[in-house]
């Protein structure tokens, strides 16, 4: 309305026009009520995927840029340590449970494990998963017991093979099942599942260890 008033003319407020407009909404039929709002609503829609697709497509990049990354650096750090002798630990760890990547680390030595397992009691894995805990929680978060981990992994597995649906579906796909695969998915979206890593393909939210 506002838009094709002329220029300098007092802006109509909601107020002004609420009472005639709520008249008007209550004599439609709700038929005409969906004709209606039937275009605004499928906007709104499409701009709400869109915005998920944005944020979780900006997570599913972070996690291929880091890969990449850290592939990059293993290598580099396998010619130096073959070349020189030196011996190098690399280490990479969330700071953001959103984030996709696991805690990663890697040695050119045994002997990285060996020390830190004689001074702290603790495995080397085990001492960088407290470490991406206390880079995500602080202090508080180095205390969180298995289970806690246990069920933050589930998620974030299930996020990524998600975003893996969608991408070889190449649209939004409503939610992965597991149950009945072959008609729910194959059927659907023509898409197999080919190399599970584990002896029984379910859910990760049904895996207890």
């Amino acid at each position: 309305m506002n838009m094709e008033r002329e220029p300098g003319t007092a802006p109509i407020k909601t107020s002004d026009v609420s009472k005639e407009l709520s008249a008007k909404w209550k004599a439609m039929s709700a038929e005409e009520q969906d004709q209606y709002t039937e275009e605004i609503v499928t906007s709104l829609k499409e701009a709400r995927e869109v915005k998920e697709a944005g944020q979780h497509n900006c997570q599913v990049a972070a996690f291929n840029d880091v890969r990449a990354v850290v592939g990059h650096l293993q290598r580099e750090i396998v010619n130096v340590n073959q070349q020189t002798g030196m011996e190098f630990m690399l280490v990479a760890v969330r700071k953001d449970i959103k984030q996709f990547n696991a805690p990663y680390v890697f040695r050119t030595s045994d002997l990285f494990d060996s020390f830190f397992h004689n001074t702290t009691k603790f495995t080397l894995a085990d001492l960088v998963l407290k470490l991406e805990c206390f880079f995500i929680g602080g202090i508080d978060g180095v205390s969180q017991n298995y289970i806690q981990r246990l069920v933050q992994l589930k998620s974030r597995t299930a996020a990524i093979i998600k975003d893996k649906l969608n991408s070889a579906a190449g649209h939004q796909v409503s939610r992965m099942v597991y149950t009945n695969f072959d008609e729910a998915i194959t059927l659907k979206h023509a898409i197999v599942v080919k190399g599970w890593p584990l002896p029984k393909f379910c859910c990760p939210s049904h895996i207890t260890s």
